[in-house]
């Protein structure tokens, strides 16, 4: 090692300088050792030779049951090989549209159900709240009749005396534009379900982190908002 002064404002300052030296990067796979379309199968995978695709946290091999004549999907798992670089067909967005399946196929279900006297599965993610209480497992009707009384209507007080005169124009213009805008939100929220789309108890993004469920919400409103852009330009 070679050590030079150098004069700066602030006084000398010494300076380390070494002989350049070749370095070789090698990565996972060596040239020479792999053939072209092996390296494509690694890195790739089998897709390249044309196998099928292999599920992660699709709706395939869950398995499904027939319940009061309705094909209901297992309970989608959660994806694990989310890059978080914002991907056209995120795999969040993907396991977001599994679970509105999964629910309209549950909620399908328990309306057919209800007409007849039979039990839904004890180990197929019964929905309580769109269920009647004959249909419950006999071993949940405890919580089925704890979430009932939870769900009972309780009168509130009045915080304020009723109005005796109209309300102004502006204040009910404003009251039909919100009307409007939170009829429209409900709408694309049906649309695209999303984290937040808690129709029963049974929530598959409980598991999931928040950082995670941050950020497919954001996707899942930046996919909505491309399709409003879509439309405009129409």
């Amino acid at each position: 090692m070679m050590m030079m002064k150098v004069l700066t404002v602030g006084g000398p300052r010494c300076i380390s300088t070494t002989a350049s030296v070749h370095m070789t990067f090698e990565g996972r796979l060596k040239a020479g050792t792999l053939t072209p379309e092996q390296t494509l199968a690694k890195v790739f995978g089998g897709r390249v030779r044309g196998d099928p695709p292999r599920a992660t946290s699709r709706m395939e091999g869950l398995g499904e049951r027939v319940i009061a004549g309705v094909s209901v999907p297992g309970r989608p798992r959660e994806p694990d090989n989310c890059c978080m670089s914002g991907c056209t067909h995120c795999v969040w967005e993907i396991f977001s549209d599994d679970v509105k399946y999964w629910r309209s196929r549950r909620r399908e279900a328990a309306k057919r159900i209800s007409s007849t006297q039979d039990t839904w599965p004890r180990d197929w993610d019964p929905p309580l709240p769109l269920l009647e209480a004959k249909n419950v497992p006999q071993e949940l009707q405890h919580e089925k009749a704890l979430l009932d009384s939870k769900r009972q209507d309780v009168p509130k007080p009045q915080l304020f005396p009723p109005r005796e005169t109209d309300l102004p124009a502006s204040v009910l213009a404003a009251k039909r534009r919100n009307a409007l805008a939170r009829a429209q939100e409900k709408k694309q929220q049906a649309d695209t379900a999303g984290p937040d789309d808690n129709e029963d108890d049974t929530d598959p993004w409980e598991d999931v982190p928040v950082h995670i469920r941050a950020f497919a919400e954001f996707e899942r409103k930046k996919r909505l908002q491309r399709r409003q852009q879509r439309a405009a330009r129409k």
